[in-house]
């Protein structure tokens, strides 16, 4: 039976009730340590290029969306990312370590979206692969363990590092599984993306598609990439810059393994998905995903409630003023109180002596 290959085009976001978005701009400053030490690789600290943009169009969710936020740390420094939430976090460019040279930030709702091609879902163009990427969501982009010589663009983890790598923004990586129930069938689906993510996405999966899953008793599991499942030929979807995946057990789209280094065009074409695929429950997950992965909101580490430099000066100087306010009203007070006793004693004396 031939199935037509899947296009996040024919989705919309549009059939799940949207949320209330927020937007708002921010620079990004600061700097930070590395990775960990040894074979893991991390980015060096990053300076800030300007404020973030006001965000793509707003997220969508259904039931029981909350837009819950987490606080991740990248390049050193603590950014606050949303599920539901509109993204734009503020621009920076990496500054010292591997990543040099490189951007972050920018990244919206509007540009979450990739396609089942690793390497898709940037919004600086289609190419395959993730080596030497920007990271315009912050996060890291999956890998798929080391593998073949020939299969170096997917088995790579020279930059990134393995996927148990805790220096990745939103902890190491992991994997959960979503069966379909009896009534839908079909092959599994899984997603990988880091720890942060996925239990973030398995809250709203659980309550978006509660009626195509077999359980909502679902956990994260560690992904160990290689042999392991799910495997980068069972990729359907990649969102947010390759830094999450949706893959079905079923699909075998060899067509990833084509030659390296090439570019990807509109004539490449994946495999078509088998009949064990449910597009039922594809379309439930393929909208939830994109609707509520967690984004890095504009302005980055202000998102977390703390106060400018100009608001500290502000209230310093306020809380200055107000003390000197206050003296000055006792000054005045006692100085006062003493004109009153002088006068007082001055009239006494008249009156005792009838004269001064």
């Amino acid at each position: 039976m031939y199935i037509p290959p899947f296009s996040p085009r024919r989705l919309t976001l549009a059939r799940l009730s949207p949320r209330r978005g927020t937007t708002s701009s921010g620079g990004h400053t600061g700097g930070g340590s590395g990775g960990h030490a040894g074979t893991e690789p991390g980015g060096g600290g990053t300076t800030g290029k300007g404020g973030g943009s006001s965000g793509g169009a707003g997220g969508a969710g259904g039931a029981g969306s909350s837009g819950s936020s987490r606080s991740i740390t990248v390049g050193g420094r603590s950014h606050t990312a949303t599920s539901y939430g509109n993204g734009g976090g503020g621009v920076g460019t990496y500054v010292s370590g591997p990543w040099a040279g490189r951007t972050e930030g920018s990244g919206t709702r509007a540009e979450v979206y990739g396609t089942w091609r690793y390497g898709s879902g940037y919004p600086d163009g289609p190419d395959r692969g993730v080596n030497g990427r920007s990271f315009p969501f912050y996060y890291w982009p999956v890998v798929w363990g080391d593998g073949a010589d020939s299969d170096s663009y997917i088995y790579n983890t020279s930059e990134y590092g393995n996927t148990t790598n805790q220096a990745r923004p939103g902890g190491r990586l992991m994997t959960a599984f979503f069966q379909p129930n009896s009534t839908v069938g079909g092959s599994p689906f899984r997603i990988v993306a880091d720890n942060d993510t996925v239990l973030a996405l398995i809250a709203t999966i659980t309550t978006n598609c509660t009626a195509y899953l077999a359980t909502t008793t679902i956990a994260a599991t560690d992904f160990a990439g290689n042999s392991s499942l799910p495997k980068p030929e069972q990729a359907v979807q990649y969102y947010r810059a390759s830094t999450a995946v949706l893959t079905c057990d079923a699909y075998n789209n060899t067509v990833i393994f084509a030659a390296d280094n090439t570019t990807a065009s509109a004539s490449d074409s994946p495999v078509p998905f088998p009949a064990a695929l449910n597009t039922t429950l594809l379309s439930c997950l393929n909208d939830t995903i994109g609707a509520a992965i967690p984004l890095i909101d504009a302005g980055g580490a202000a998102a977390k409630g703390g106060l400018s430099s100009e608001k500290i000066i502000g209230a310093v100087l306020g809380s200055i003023g107000g003390t000197i306010a206050i003296g000055l009203l006792i000054c005045c007070w006692c100085c006062c109180r003493r004109e009153s006793r002088r006068a007082r004693d001055e009239y006494t004396e008249m009156d005792d002596f009838g004269n001064r």
